[in-house]
């Protein structure tokens, strides 16, 4: 049973890295532009997360 149980968790780990990686990769190929314009969209969803946190935290 323990071993069945970490080799699951090895094959999702692996299967995550390699999802990861793929987006890392597919970004890093993509055009400059592109790049700056999903950092602004990511940057955006943080400030938004960042002012709701502080509207329930008063």
């Amino acid at each position: 049973f323990f071993n069945s149980s970490i080799s699951i968790l090895q094959s999702t780990l692996i299967s995550k890295t390699q999802y990861l990686a793929r987006i890392i990769q597919t970004w890093s190929n993509a055009t400059p532009r592109l790049q700056h314009q999903e950092m602004e969209d990511f940057l955006r969803y943080k400030e938004i997360e960042a002012r709701s946190k502080a509207q329930k935290a008063q």
